[in-house]
C-alpha cells in the first residue's frame, strides 16, 4: 500500500506544491533578511564650540523649495509630492510620491544630515521603504550626489560668502541649522 502512495499522481502534486511554498518562504525570508536596512546609525554633526553665523533653515521652506524645485535636482526618477519632516539630531522623515512610469509610488524613509570632508552639507540615506519592502540596500551609491550638489549650491547662492565655511550641520524639531565660520 504505501509503495502505490508514492506513485500515485496526486502525491507528486501535493509533494511539489509543498516544496514550493517552502522553497517561496525560504526565498522570501532571505531576500528580506537581506534588504531588511534599520536605520543606519548615523551620529549628528556636534555643535561647534566657536561659529561666526549660523543660518536657520524652516521646514516650510525646505518643504516648498523641495516640490518646487524636483525637476531641475538629480535623482533620476521625477518627483510628483513630497514632504520633510525635521527631527531633533540631524535627521529627517520623509515621503515622496514618485512618477515611475504610470505608477506613482510613495517611498517612505529617514535622512541625515551631516558636515561632509569637504566642509559642504551631505544628505545621506538612512532608510527607504515602499510600504513595507525595505528599499535602502537597492539605493546604488552615490545616489544623492546630485541633490548634494545642487543643495550646496544653493547655500552658496544665498547665504555663504567665499570666505566662509560649513563646520557643522544640526536640526530641531521645525528647522535646519548650518553653522558657518570665517575662513581669514
Amino acid at each position: 500500500m504505501s509503495r502505490r502512495l508514492f506513485t500515485h499522481p496526486l502525491f507528486f502534486a501535493l509533494a511539489g506544491g509543498l516544496a514550493g511554498i517552502l522553497t517561496g518562504l525560504l526565498l522570501g525570508t532571505l531576500a528580506l533578511t537581506l534588504f531588511d536596512d534599520e536605520a543606519n546609525s548615523m551620529e549628528a554633526d556636534a555643535l561647534p564650540t566657536m561659529h561666526d553665523v549660523e543660518v536657520v533653515v524652516e521646514e516650510a521652506y525646505i518643504n516648498r523649495i523641495m516640490v518646487e524645485s524636483a525637476g531641475e535636482m538629480g535623482g533620476g526618477v521625477p518627483l510628483v509630492a513630497g514632504h520633510l519632516d525635521l527631527l531633533p539630531g540631524g535627521r529627517a522623515n520623509f515621503e515622496a510620491q514618485l512618477r515611475w512610469g504610470p505608477f506613482e509610488p510613495v517611498v517612505e524613509g529617514t535622512l541625515g544630515f551631516r558636515t561632509s570632508s569637504a566642509g559642504s552639507i551631505e544628505v545621506v540615506l538612512l532608510a527607504a521603504q515602499l510600504g513595507r519592502l525595505p528599499l535602502t540596500g537597492l539605493v546604488p551609491k552615490g545616489a544623492l550626489d546630485d541633490v548634494n550638489a545642487d543643495i550646496e549650491g544653493q547655500i552658496v547662492e544665498r547665504v555663504r560668502s567665499a570666505d566662509m565655511e560649513l563646520v557643522a550641520v544640526n536640526t530641531g524639531e521645525t528647522s535646519l541649522h548650518l553653522y558657518l565660520q570665517s575662513t581669514e
